[in-house]
């Protein structure tokens, strides 16, 4: 009786950890749709001071895509982009974005740095967000 518990317990072993393993950055973690609103965002919002081609200005607008950008963000979770995006956008008048919006910015910075989209938004508040971490391109 008891091997044929052990055995049975084993069987959901995977599956528990499958349930609870977290998105990677790799694996579409936005829209496409969510990226076109987040351009649109960007350029309206964004674009003035971290260029049209999201180089930054070298001085206080960092870049957004490229080496710099990873440097300043890999290993970090896309939670901590997001809402430090919140918290400090636009440095004239911060906090006054929407959690949405910046989400949708994101979803649009991370496309631009070769970030795959997926079929569903990142959702600002997904339980998971600060787990889904910014890797470094795959070589």
């Amino acid at each position: 009786m008891k091997m044929k518990k052990a055995i049975w317990i084993l069987a959901f072993v995977p599956l528990t950890f499958a349930a609870t393993a977290s998105r990677s950055i790799w694996d579409g973690v936005f829209s496409a749709e969510q990226v076109a609103r987040g351009r649109k965002s960007y350029e309206a919002q964004c674009a003035d001071c971290h260029g049209d081609e999201l180089q930054g200005d070298g001085k206080k607008s960092p870049a957004l895509k490229g080496a710099e950008f990873m440097k300043n963000w890999k290993t970090k979770s896309v939670h901590r982009l997001i809402d430090s995006t919140w918290r400090t956008m636009p440095p004239e008048d911060p906090r006054t974005l929407s959690r949405e919006l910046c989400t949708d910015v994101i979803a649009f910075v991370l496309s631009e740095n070769g970030y795959p989209a997926g079929k569903t938004e990142l959702a600002p508040n997904a339980p998971d967000l600060r787990a889904i971490v910014i890797e470094p391109p795959k070589k």
